[in-house]
């Protein structure tokens, strides 16, 4: 996925002349066409003329469309890879329109308007929102705010327009909601049902109100500030043709109470606005029409920079409103190099000639409106409904109303009926066809056919903003757990929301032989899998960019085996050191050849490690153990520029030119800087939740904090940092030690690696015998806390104390215990943690932090050993921005994801097919060990591990099991895997020993909803049940192994 989601205007214009939109060609280009069209466009090197183009109306859109959508033909690229809305009628047209947008293109300009969003403040770092949006019957608002909400930086809850607003009003309690965001119809019903309960508004903390479809009358926003105190009340501005496009804010526009117009602050770089004579709104005129200058009123005409399959070229909304420059105040506040490209639109609603016909009469819009926004008439929200009486099928007349007012205030509605009445002509022949209806809440309004959405209040601004139009989203990630994620999926499918997307760092192993079968693949197999966890597996980006080098170095995939890494000294460093074994390798390095600032052309640039296939056993050891390979998101940045980077090589035969001239991109400085921004946030995030509670230590601080492309990474570059720069020392690595990590140790620097895997108190005594005298040179010493599997604790007050007499260096790694539940910093001089674990918990990101402590006696050393290792080039500014979107509710994440473990944990407590249940709160031998650096309100965490019987009854409740079942932990979602059988299916007899047998199954809890998390274990178990009393089991079918710990 490209970082600019931006296309230019010739590109636009260029795929649009060969669209059935605007042309007779039966089905829309291709890529290849795309890109072919594309070329041709910036080889002519004109200025594209949109004024050249004709209008584009929603009824010529009509004929076009329908052919499309139901044509099945596998050449209809319509269907293909599209996200798919539908809209309501405008300009005089009642059908839906089905609208189909590429699903990429649709993701990324949700990024973009994201950050949109947050650069005009609407959103800000640590907002909650809770979104009442329309969703479902194709309908799809709110799926698109909560994306662009998580894309801005908020936390987002999804209440639904179902959601009751006695419910809403008690989430916006229990969770410190402080936005509130929703069509303004549903906004308003919320705050009229808080306006009726006593002493609630103390209770709530609502800040800022984010309203999208009709535009909200003074009134309104009289009652909102009124009933809710002094808020921020923002608009959001969009449809399903354009995708949102414009966003306010009283900050940097104001509202005109004169005029009831809503001012907007547009990104021309997203979409180019035009205002048209308005004669040309509801002409079939084929007449090329010329822009009305700022300042002047109009038909609202949008041409779409993001949608490049399915341009949207001078399309008419259905809205009118006029262009304005920026207001000072806006200038003031908006950065300086956005200001050229953002304008002022001001929207005056709907085109005033819509109306609707009753008893042989039109009635405008407008005229009821001018009563109805009345302050005088005290009406929140209405609403026009037109019905067949039967058996006369006459055409009823029903004007339903939500009032402000006091119910017992009948003067003032008595007023308002006969003006009513007045304006729609109401008398002895038709009154029995007319009557108003008052209701409660906005549920009592009638909903529409496509958006389930209330057509009511000032039709004249029908469909002004998000409510008219189902864009949608994504992830998830960003909310914290997608739909059904309680199933087990299919073979390798990646465990990700909205399915499909990219980046996943977990994929579905469904059953026991299906992880053995992974253990002990080969790379045909593996390649067969687009995603899942990096370290492990090369993703479709990578293989994809691998291919492509392939064919510019014209190689066979056969002769040679192709590895990407972002840095030319690792790869430098990796072809020496197999060279130095008689190993041939080649390092080719791609980059771009315009010169420029090192920013701009900082993360084209990567290397192509070339070794024969006899070597892939070495190479691929590189890869997973030391973390350096390119990130996914990295390689598609790189596949999108691939044509423009040349090639060097020490050999000539693969030094190459680029295919195609770069061009200048215009958002990359912004989108790095966005990155170095995040990473800067990232740090900072990280320093204040490991700052230690405990009186007289220093706090963290954010240079204290290194961020690395993944944990296991982060401690390769902490451990050669430490031993590069003290030769000749030896490492201990105490209690149960990640396998990988241990690999790690013995492939760096240090003389020797002397493991203690039970961490018990008497190889703390036998630790301290061989520092007296230290004959082994012992420098360091390496643990977990908590332990990944076992979960045990080693005695880090003992440990710290050895370190203290011995000048010895502790590095401890947190990832399971995690910043929030555990304070290490008394006791350790660094802290290493995988932030793809629970810190980001979406499953779609890795990264890894080594922490220095400044209370630490070797702190200036071990800081600058870590300093002259530390690369930036090295984290992808996509996967930083990414992983701190993530980390954002972090805290709330863990919390609850600690408290559904003690319950689901529960259930395999005393169950007779169970052994041992491993988890801090539960060890008996080592609980003190965890309690002592337990946070006053930390948790014990969200993992655990089970011990079977025997291994025929651990298969058998993983095979049955129906969650989520693959390597990794911390994830949002419940996770399952038989850890033995995938990290150490080679040597799985030698783990028995320390307590980590074969039939040991590693759960972790996630944050669904923890009845049903347990019902499925207890589901699972309830057929090993069925399994252990079935005939002819013997314990060797059973597997019954030699370890027998304590239950």
């Amino acid at each position: 996925m490209s970082p600019s989601p931006i296309y230019s205007l010739a590109d636009v214009l260029a795929v649009a002349r060969m669209h059935p939109f605007y042309c007779s060609t039966r089905y829309p280009p291709d890529e290849d066409v795309i890109e072919r069209a594309r070329e041709e466009a910036a080889s002519r090197y004109e200025r594209p003329d949109l004024k050249s183009w004709p209008v584009l109306r929603k009824s010529d859109l009509y004929t076009v469309i329908e052919r499309l959508i139901n044509d099945t033909d596998a050449k209809n690229t319509y269907r293909h890879n599209v996200y798919t809305s539908v809209t309501g009628g405008g300009g005089g047209i009642s059908k839906p329109l089905f609208f189909a947008t590429d699903a990429l293109e649709n993701r990324r300009h949700r990024a973009l308007f994201g950050e949109f969003l947050k650069k005009l403040g609407i959103i800000e770092r640590g907002d909650w929102v809770l979104s009442t949006h329309h969703g479902g019957s194709l309908y799809r608002s709110l799926d698109l705010t909560l994306e662009i909400m998580e894309n801005a930086g908020a936390s987002v809850l999804a209440a639904g327009h179902q959601c009751p607003p006695a419910t809403v009003v008690q989430i916006l309690q229990e969770f410190n909601v402080n936005v509130l965001t929703g069509d303004s119809s549903q906004i308003i019903s919320i705050v009229h049902h808080i306006s009726t309960i006593l002493d609630i508004k103390n209770k709530i903390k609502i800040r800022k109100v984010i309203y999208t479809s009709e535009g909200l009358s003074m009134l309104q926003r009289v009652q909102i500030c009124k009933v809710l105190g002094p808020v921020a009340i923002y608009s959001i501005l969009g449809s399903a043709e354009a995708g949102p496009y414009g966003a306010s804010s009283p900050f940097l526009v104001d509202f005109d109470p004169s005029s009831n117009s809503n001012a907007f602050i547009v990104d021309t770089r997203m979409t180019i606005i035009e205002i048209l004579p308005l004669t040309y709104a509801g002409s079939e005129s084929d007449e090329i029409p010329e822009p009305l200058p700022d300042g002047e009123t109009g038909a609202i005409a949008q041409t779409v920079l993001t949608r490049l399959r399915h341009p949207v070229i001078r399309y008419i909304t259905g809205d009118i409103g006029s262009l304005h420059p920026l207001p000072q105040k806006a200038v003031d506040r908006i950065a300086k190099h956005d200001l050229p490209h953002y304008r002022h639109l001001r929207l005056q609603g709907r085109d005033h000639r819509f109306s609707f016909m009753w008893d042989g009469c039109d009635f405008q819009f407008d005229k009821l409106n001018t009563i109805l926004s009345d302050p005088q008439s005290g009406i929140l929200l209405w609403q026009v409904i037109l019905d067949k009486m039967q058996p006369s099928e006459e055409i009823s007349l029903e004007i339903r109303l939500l009032s402000g007012q006091n119910s017992g205030d009948t003067v003032h509605l008595q007023t308002l009926l006969e003006r009513l009445k007045a304006c729609l002509d109401v008398n002895l022949s038709n009154e029995h066809k007319f009557k108003t209806t008052f209701v409660n809440n906005a549920l009592g309004f009638e909903l529409s056919g496509t958006g389930r959405k209330v057509i009511r209040q000032r039709p004249t601004q029908e469909r002004q903003g998000i409510g008219y139009y189902q864009s949608a989203m994504a992830p998830i990630a960003r909310n914290w757990v997608y739909p059904n994620s309680l199933r087990a999926l299919p073979l390798h499918e990646a465990h990700i929301y909205p399915p499909g997307t990219p980046h996943a760092v977990s994929s579905s192993l469904p059953t026991w032989q299906s992880v053995i079968d992974l253990a002990t693949a080969d790379r045909t197999e593996l390649d067969a899998i687009e995603y899942s966890y990096p370290r492990f597996f090369f993703c479709q980006p990578i293989r994809s960019l691998v291919e492509r080098v392939s064919q510019r170095l014209r190689f066979d995939s056969r002769d040679l085996d192709c590895y990407i890494f972002p840095s030319s000294d690792d790869t430098d460093d990796y072809a020496a050191q197999l060279q130095a074994i008689n190993i041939e390798a080649h390092h080719v390095r791609f980059s771009s050849p315009v010169p420029g600032p090192a920013t701009s052309t900082l993360y084209l640039a990567f290397s192509a490690l070339l070794v024969p296939p006899g070597s892939r056993a070495l190479v691929r050891d590189i890869w997973v153990n030391l973390g350096t390979g390119i990130t996914t998101r990295h390689a598609e940045y790189c596949l999108d520029h691939f044509d423009k980077l040349i090639s060097t090589s020490p050999l000539s035969r693969y030094n190459t030119v680029a295919e195609r001239l770069p061009s200048h991109d215009p958002y990359l400085a912004e989108w790095i800087q966005r990155g170095a921004s995040d990473l800067a946030g990232l740090k900072t995030f990280i320093a204040r939740l490991t700052t230690s509670d405990k009186p007289g230590m220093k706090p963290m601080e954010a240079n204290d904090v290194f961020i690395f492309p993944n944990g296991m990474n982060a401690i390769y570059n902490a451990s050669e940092a430490i031993a590069i720069n003290n030769p000749n020392k030896s490492v201990v690595t105490f209690g149960w030690i990640y396998p990988e990590t241990i690999t790690n140790l013995r492939r760096g620097q240090w003389e020797h690696v002397i493991p203690f895997k039970l961490g018990r108190e008497e190889d703390l005594d036998q630790l301290t015998h061989m520092l007296n005298p230290n004959e082994k040179h012992i420098f360091a010493v390496f643990c977990e806390l908590p332990s990944n599997i076992k979960l045990t604790s080693p005695n880090l007050e003992r440990i710290r104390s050895l370190a203290k007499n011995h000048g010895l260096v502790v590095v401890c790694d947190e990832t399971v215990g995690n910043f929030v539940n555990i304070d290490l910093l008394p006791y350790v001089d660094i802290i290493t943690t995988s932030l793809t674990k629970i810190f980001s918990g979406a499953a779609n990101v890795t990264g890894g932090s080594v922490i220095v402590n400044p209370n630490s006696p070797h702190y200036e050393k071990l800081y600058d050993a870590i300093s002259s290792r530390y690369e930036t080039v090295s984290c992808f500014p996509e996967d930083i921005s990414v992983l701190r979107e993530n980390s954002i509710n972090m805290i709330e994440r863990v919390q609850k994801a600690d408290a559904n473990a003690l319950r689901v944990m529960s259930v395999f407590i005393n169950h007779p097919a169970v052994t041992r249940v491993n988890h801090p709160s539960r060890d008996e031998e080592f609980f003190e060990n965890y309690e002592r650096h337990r946070r006053p309100n930390g948790g014990y965490g969200n993992v655990f591990s089970v011990v079977f019987r025997n291994r025929g009854s651990a298969e058998h409740f993983y095979d049955n099991l129906d969650i989520c079942k693959s390597s990794s932990f911390g994830t949002n979602f419940t996770l399952a895997i038989p850890f033995v059988q995938l990290a150490a299916y080679n040597v799985q007899e030698s783990f028995e020993k320390y307590g980590v047998p074969k039939r040991i199954i590693r759960i972790s809890v996630g944050l669904e909803d923890p009845r049903e998390i347990c019902a499925k274990m207890r589901e699972a178990l309830k057929e090993v049940e069925k399994f252990e009393v079935g005939p002819g089991l013997s314990s060797e079918s059973l597997g019954v192994g030699p370890y027998q710990s304590r239950t």
